[in-house]
């Protein structure tokens, strides 16, 4: 994970079904967001944790229709936060598209802690769907998911 440049997932896991998907990560030792006044621990911030989850949900969208757009997180319709995710925390990211709409899909979504396989958080995204803002950046994605989708695949953007 490289909070400072947006890249919140390590790793594509695989899809159990053609509208899920399962990703890893692992939260940084150290990071900017962590840089609370002691004696506050520091935790992954509840906004990058709806940002990861809608990260993956996008890559659901982008894998099934090859890149066809991509997606923006349009509305947060729930959100229910369980837990903290710390630094060196492994995480599991799991999301599943359960409507298909025009323009928009909208995903259920959940991070799990792997070591004491505690939920952190789980939540209703809609995602809104554009066009690639250029052909570069389309190419970009394409080239850091997997083209095989058997997974697992670390992913290097």
């Amino acid at each position: 994970m490289q909070i400072e440049r947006n890249h919140l997932i390590d790793t594509y896991v695989g899809s159990p079904t053609p509208d899920a998907i399962e990703c890893r990560s692992t939260v940084p030792l150290w990071a900017p967001v962590f840089e609370y006044p002691p004696p506050d621990p520091p935790t992954l911030p509840a906004a990058l944790m709806i940002e990861i989850m809608a990260q993956a949900s996008g890559f659901i969208h982008m894998l099934k229709t090859d890149f066809e757009s991509m997606l923006y997180l349009a509305r947060v319709m729930s959100a229910d936060f369980h837990s903290h995710a710390r630094p060196g925390d492994a995480i599991t990211i799991r999301s599943e598209v359960r409507h298909w709409g025009d323009g928009f899909i909208v995903c259920d979504a959940r991070i799990d802690c792997d070591a004491d396989r505690r939920a952190l958080v789980s939540s209703k995204l809609m995602l809104k769907c554009e066009p690639f803002l250029s052909a570069s950046m389309r190419n970009a994605f394409v080239s850091v998911l997997p083209a095989d989708r058997t997974g697992p695949v670390t992913l290097s953007f």
